[in-house]
């Protein structure tokens, strides 16, 4: 019995540290997915900084000045329900198929945050989609911030694999 209680008070002394060491940091989500496309053709769909609306089902549409190859080159993505997404290019690396952007405003529950998307070559031709981000809530609690993103991820992966198939 003593052991049980000290055991639970270990975890609740460790879920306490945890999540006060949560909060006091930036909130991440990681999404990767094996998608059955060469890394070429499907960096060709998802590393165009300015073509967004024609592969993630919540893009609508996008407005896009520059060439989206440039840091600082800005893009506005319209949402279905027609909100709109400003965000800036940090980095675009065709080479390494790897772009890094930042939202400087939105309608989406986050504020400072910074994300890249990256293709990568896997065993048998096919690719590895990988998107990540760091972000803090705005408005809502952590979890639920963490769910937006997370969700915005796995729609756009899913539209992926609808079209290309996952690995």
């Amino acid at each position: 019995m003593k052991s049980r209680l000290a055991a639970a008070s270990l975890f609740l002394v460790f879920v306490f540290a945890s999540s006060s060491a949560a909060a006091e940091g930036p909130l991440s989500v990681l999404r990767e997915a094996e998608i059955n496309a060469s890394p070429q053709e499907l960096w060709g769909v998802v590393g165009g900084f300015g073509d967004w609306h024609n592969w993630h089902p919540a893009v609508a549409a996008s407005e896009l000045s520059g060439d989206g190859t440039r840091p600082g080159d800005k893009r506005v993505l319209t949402l279905g329900d027609g909100g709109k997404i400003h965000e800036t290019l940090e980095a675009w690396d065709a080479g390494a198929m790897r772009c890094s952007y930042t939202i400087t405003e939105s309608p989406l529950p986050v504020a400072n945050y910074h994300s890249t998307i990256s293709v990568e070559p896997v065993e048998g031709g096919k690719s590895r989609l990988s998107w990540t981000s760091s972000f803090d809530a705005a408005g809502v609690s952590d979890e639920e911030a963490v769910a937006v993103v997370a969700g915005v991820y796995e729609a756009g992966i899913d539209a992926l694999e609808a079209r290309f198939g996952s690995g």
